[in-house]
């Protein structure tokens, strides 16, 4: 299999998603992902997401207290179903907005696959 470093008229981050995602698909990691594991890659996408640093993120920091948008909410569930394998809406986001209530949310829908 050759990789695909781009092509035209797709974002880079959306071949590099779907390679992950086709990845974790084959070895079966997605599923098999330990909770402190998918913590810090759930801490990490909102991170990325919301271009908060290390200070500003902690447990009991909301989506909302984070600069929190609509669109951003979509960037993050769609990042958590394309890098981890996680199905999760986006109401799920603003029902669980603190980072903790938020992962634990995730780890249950991983375990309930």
């Amino acid at each position: 299999m050759t990789a695909l470093e781009s092509a035209p008229g797709i974002p880079a981050t959306t071949i590099e998603h779907t390679c992950a995602r086709n990845r974790q698909t084959e070895s079966g990691s997605a599923r098999d992902v330990s909770f402190p594991m998918l913590e810090k890659q759930v801490e990490e996408i909102w991170r990325n997401v919301l271009s908060v640093s290390d200070e500003e993120m902690s447990a009991n920091a909301t989506f909302f207290d984070l600069g929190g948008q609509a669109i951003s909410a979509l960037r993050i569930v769609a990042r958590i179903e394309n890098d981890l394998g996680i199905r999760i809406d986006v109401v799920d986001l603003f029902d669980h907005p603190s980072l903790n209530t938020f992962v634990r949310h995730v780890v249950a829908r991983a375990q309930s696959r």
